[in-house]
Parts: structure tokens; C-alpha cells; sequence
């Protein structure tokens, strides 16, 4: 699918030391990150309790680049190293408009020929 390539060879990669706080809960940045785990794990705290454990192929951050809210949750590495591909909101945002282009332009066209 030229979409997943598009979001794929957009994404960078990231480590984070054990310790670091990835995201941090009721943050409100405008520069919001998709984050898919590559290697490691990462605790899930909710207002300072773990809630949950992420590792090789759990994500976050979705709902922060789809909704512009501040930060739900905050995402720590518990592991001694975490490797995320990163998808910034921009690429995103880039990306799904040229879906909604896409399929706008094959509606037209399949109206036109109704």
C-alpha cells in the first residue's frame, strides 16, 4: 500500500535510555510524535500508577496526533534501551490528506461516469 511506504520512510528512528520519560501525562505539545516500539518495553502511567507495559510492537501517541489533546498518559522506558520508529503530526497530517485526495478524486470519477 503507497500510503504504509509513505508513512514508513517518514518515520525515524529513536533510543531512549531506561528512566526516560517519552511522553509525559497532561503535556500539550503541538509537535505531538505516533511512536511504534521497535525493541524494549515502556511502562504505561496513568496520574504516577502503571496501568500497563508496551514492548516490540505496541504503540503510542495516537490519540495525541489524531486529536491535538494534551497527553493522556506518560510512557517511560523500562527496559536499559527502547528503539521507536517516530512519525511526526506534520507527516501525518501530510499523509491523510493525500488519502482524502485520492479517494475524492476516484469518487469524482466514479460519478462522472454514473
Amino acid at each position: 500500500d503507497r500510503e504504509l511506504q509513505v508513512a514508513i520512510d517518514a518515520m525515524s528512528k529513536r533510543t531512549f535510555r531506561q528512566g526516560d520519560q517519552i511522553i509525559v501525562q497532561g503535556d500539550e505539545n503541538e509537535d505531538s510524535h505516533f511512536y511504534f516500539i521497535a525493541q524494549g518495553a515502556c511502562a504505561v502511567l496513568v496520574d504516577g500508577k502503571e496501568v500497563s507495559t508496551l514492548k516490540e510492537r505496541g504503540y503510542f501517541g495516537e490519540l495525541e496526533l489524531l486529536y491535538r489533546r494534551a497527553r493522556h498518559c506518560t510512557v517511560r522506558a523500562v527496559s536499559e534501551s527502547v528503539s521507536c520508529w517516530v512519525l511526526d503530526r506534520q507527516t501525518y497530517c501530510l499523509i491523510m490528506q493525500g488519502i482524502f485526495m485520492r479517494k475524492r478524486e476516484m469518487y469524482d470519477d466514479f460519478l462522472k461516469n454514473v
